[in-house]
């Protein structure tokens, strides 16, 4: 058995941000925060290694443990319970802002699996 040391939410509505670890760069971040007892949300959004699209997935875990895939950009389609669907998507909606507001830094450093920090510089 193993522990994992509980995260303080990064944002004032509880939404938990974790940049990963990459080689090649992709900077991807999973949000996750949870709705209500036992409901957790995690969002995974990364860009694809050679072009700029954007890879997005959400999962939704119930409290029986059970699980599902939706697309971040279509909640409704998969999730069709009429007490969870509001509640998730004003948190994809809330994630997808903040990840939008982190792309448009456009983001020049990424630390890869080893721990190491790379930054990009332009020549001038």
């Amino acid at each position: 058995m193993w522990f994992e040391k509980k995260q303080s939410p990064d944002t004032p509505s509880g939404i938990s941000i974790k940049s990963k670890p990459e080689s090649p760069p992709e900077f991807g971040r999973t949000y996750t925060t949870a709705t209500e007892p036992g409901v957790v949300i995690k969002v995974e959004i990364k860009n694809w290694r050679y072009c700029s699209d954007t890879y997005t997935t959400g999962v939704l875990t119930q409290p029986d443990g059970k699980w599902i895939i939706f697309d971040v950009k279509r909640v409704a389609d998969r999730i069709i319970d009429p007490v969870l669907l509001p509640a998730v998507e004003s948190v994809v909606k809330e994630i997808l802002k903040i990840d939008a507001a982190f792309r448009k830094t456009k983001p020049t450093e990424f630390t890869d699996e080893k721990g190491v920090t790379w930054i990009r510089k332009v020549q001038p």
